[in-house]
Order: structure tokens, then sequence, then C-alpha cells
């Protein structure tokens, strides 16, 4: 656990209210890091834990506040939600088992492929659903892409969700620049070499 978050691989979970995340990033992570519960809204402010999961290494699970979330401390849980995501290398999308979740699911799934974040479309929850691959399927026709039916009660689908992020792992991820976090994409950056330097001036 002495990696250091900057090396970390950054998994983000976001979706609607109640559509399982919690659950899920407890079950990845083989510990209780959220509090679960069936009122919509209880993951308030971003939660993260660093973990070590085979096969991906080192990585930090972020569970965020709801996309559905209202009212003017809602926007504000939002908008803390959506730097997580900014931030993640990979994100996971838990859509919900309710169709009035669609819309938002649908508008963050545009603006992760329009970004060019990778990110894993799952259905939560589906132990609680009668026909899983029928919710699937209307999730996929507004997505584009098909989600994977996993629940963190009886351990379906997390298997073939660690195989679907390993899968998405960023080409350059590890590739970590000699400044850290001291400098982002867009600014200037003056590299200075020790052979330019005059001797007896004060000048480099």
């Amino acid at each position: 656990m002495d990696t250091p978050q900057s090396e970390r691989l950054h998994i983000v979970f976001a979706g609607c209210r109640n559509a399982g995340k919690s659950s899920l990033v407890n079950a990845m992570a083989g510990q209780q890091v959220s509090i679960v519960s069936d009122v919509p809204g209880t993951t308030t402010d971003p939660v993260a834990k660093a973990v070590e999961i085979p096969g991906l290494g080192p990585c930090i699970l972020t569970d965020t506040a709801g996309l559905d979330d209202s009212g003017v401390l809602g926007q504000s849980r939002l908008e803390k939600a959506r730097d997580r995501i900014a931030g993640a290398d990979i994100v996971v999308l838990v859509c919900s088992s309710s169709p009035e979740a669609l819309p938002l699911e649908q508008a963050l799934a545009k603006d992760l492929e329009r970004s060019g974040k990778p990110f894993v479309a799952v259905l939560g929850k589906s132990d609680l659903l009668e026909d899983p691959a029928s919710r699937a399927g209307e999730v996929a026709a507004s997505l584009g892409t098909s989600p994977l039916p996993v629940s963190a009660v009886t351990g379906d689908g997390i298997r073939q969700l660690f195989s679907a992020l390993l899968e998405k792992v960023p080409k350059d991820f590890g590739a970590r620049s000699l400044l850290g976090g001291l400098a982002g994409r867009g600014d200037l950056v003056v590299l200075v070499m020790p052979q330019d330097y005059c001797p007896g001036s004060r000048t480099w």
C-alpha cells in the first residue's frame, strides 16, 4: 500500500442514486469502503480507497454521489463527482434498473466518449431484476454499448468486470513524467539543462 497515488490506477464509479455503486465498490475492494443503504443519496461526497487488485495492481476505487442528485447541496456534490470523473483513468458507469435514469446515463456515456475517457458500463443490482438480459438490452440501445450485469450480493459479473477493466487500462499508463503532479496538460514547462550553465557567471 506504499504506492504513491499518482502511480495507482484511478477507477471512478459513477451513476444515478441507488444504482448500486457503493455495494459494487465494496465488493471489488473486499471490504466496506462506502455505506450501503436502500435510501437514495446515501453517498454524498466522493469516497476513495487504495487497494491492490490482482491483474490490475495498485488502484484507487472512488465512489461518487448520484448523477441525479438535486438541490443546492446536490449540485455541489455533483460537481465533486464530475471532478473525480475527469481525473479518472477508467470510469465504471453503473446503470440503474430504473428507466428514468437512462437519459443521465446516456449523457455521461456520450461525454466520456467525446473526451476519450475509457469506461465500462455495468448493470448494477442484477440479482434484483427478473430479466437482466432484457434490461441490459434496453440500456445498450440507449448507450450504444452493452452493460455487463453485475451483483455485489451474489458476485455474478465481478470477475468479468475485472477483465473488462484490464482491457480498458490506458496504453500509456505508468509512463509518468519526471514532474509528477507539478505540471499538467497545457502547462508551459521550461527545462534548464546543467550544460547550459556558464562558469564564472550567475546566469544559465
